[in-house]
């Protein structure tokens, strides 16, 4: 009798350990995606990353995974002003950046929006590409 016990609390223990494995691969493929560059892009982004395009230069992608990702705004002093977001823990904010109307999505009539609802700032240094509020702001 103890040797089936033993035989079916092993068994139970293998199939718990299993799932708890699977479980959290699962969690990690779910995890925002980090880029060979350091760029963060949530899950579900890349593709609206990868196809937005300049509202000024038609045409012409705004941005790639190295020079666009999440971004805090503000306004200030009538302004719409910018930062990218850490890349990752304990790394430092962008700096603020002025979003130029033309760059701002929110000035069109059919602004593009992330489908996460998250900020987007596309920036090459201090020259701002384009950016989006997202329903979050």
């Amino acid at each position: 009798m103890r040797a089936f016990l033993f035989t079916v609390l092993a068994i139970a223990g293998a199939f718990l350990a299993a799932f708890a494995l699977l479980s959290f691969g699962m969690s990690a493929l779910a995890q925002d995606h980090r880029h060979a560059d350091g760029s963060i892009v949530p899950k579900g982004d890349e593709k609206f990353v990868m196809e937005w395009m300049r509202r000024d230069m038609p045409g012409h992608s705004c941005c790639n995974f190295s020079d666009c990702w999440p971004a805090e705004m503000r306004v200030r002093n009538g302004k719409v002003e910018a930062r990218h977001i850490p890349r990752g823990p304990g790394l430092p904010f962008g700096p603020w950046l002025e979003i130029p109307e033309v760059k701002n999505e929110q000035n069109y009539a059919d602004p593009r929006e992330s489908p996460s609802g998250l900020n987007y700032m596309c920036a090459m240094g201090a020259s701002v590409l384009c950016f989006t509020a997202g329903g979050g702001t």
